[in-house]
């Protein structure tokens, strides 16, 4: 299921004196199965964007196509778009309401319109996918930790059986494992044929994970490519307030104490110490 956008333009107070432009002709593919990461820093225009991709917000100009049609035309369906797209925005462990488990998950489902026998099965389907065992299905979301709640609340999207999933800051406020968790299983169900895109503000976290890294400064895409194609543009990236992984740095600091050792194509730690050793040899 394919995801575009034509020249897709959001701004806030629009009919105010000074309209304040959050996203500013955002034109994009993003292809069925692919892993995208989305960074900018504070007030680029990543959030804005992803409601605009999710039909939470309505353009102000340009047009968001979902497998070749145009989500915002009058009789575009809401459910086929739901069935098409799945979001999870930050900390969505606060929106779990039911008295259990299996009830808060199949909650989505049997508003999409399936029978109770066939909202529980796809919401037990995701919840074992998540890493949510059985007999943790009757408990009440808030006897769970919050790394668990967080994969309760994704399982939920996920028995919506989206084709598009779409998690901003999915990791914020989780500890080393559980963050590392999190990022294991968006790769899993990128694996299985899913598009992820994924909306952080860490560097590490798009560089290992996701095959293409867009960045976002004042609206605009400001580069758009493999993490080692946006990564050679160090100096651009700290110039609009964003670094390079932390790898990156790490060799700089190497190399600058004498030893001769390649830093471009850094992304991630595996790409570092390969260098090291390289150098080392």
């Amino acid at each position: 299921m394919e995801l575009k956008t034509e020249n897709l333009t959001y701004e806030y107070e629009s009919n105010s004196a000074t309209p304040t432009r959050a996203v500013d002709g955002v034109s994009f593919v993003i292809p069925g199965g692919e892993f995208l990461g989305i960074v900018g820093h504070t007030g680029s225009g990543k959030t804005t964007l992803v409601q605009l991709l999710d039909g939470l917000l309505k353009p102000s100009a340009g047009t968001v196509y979902l497998d070749g049609e145009d989500i915002n035309a009058k009789n575009y369906s809401r459910k086929k778009m739901r069935a098409g797209i799945g979001i999870v925005f930050q900390y969505p462990e606060y929106q779990l309401f039911e008295s259990t488990i299996l009830k808060d998950v199949c909650f989505g489902p049997k508003n999409q319109g399936l029978k109770d026998e066939e909202a529980e099965k796809v919401a037990v389907e995701a919840l074992k996918r998540v890493g949510i065992k059985e007999e943790q299905f009757e408990l009440s979301p808030f006897e769970l930790s919050g790394g668990q709640r967080r994969r309760v609340a994704i399982a939920g999207v996920l028995a919506m059986q989206p084709k598009i999933l779409i998690l901003d800051e999915p990791t914020a406020g989780l500890d080393p494992a559980g963050r590392e968790e999190m990022l294991s299983l968006m790769d899993e169900l990128n694996r299985d044929g899913m598009t992820i895109i994924l909306i952080s503000h860490s560097m590490e976290d798009v560089a290992a994970h996701a095959s293409r890294i867009m960045v976002l400064d004042k609206g605009k895409v400001f580069l758009d490519g493999a993490p080692a194609e946006v990564f050679a543009h160090v100096e651009e990236l700290e110039n609009i307030g964003l670094a390079a992984p932390e790898a990156y740095y790490i060799l700089e600091e190497i190399r600058k104490a004498g030893l001769e050792i390649e830093t471009e194509n850094t992304v991630t730690v595996e790409d570092a110490v390969s260098k090291i050793k390289k150098s080392l040899c």
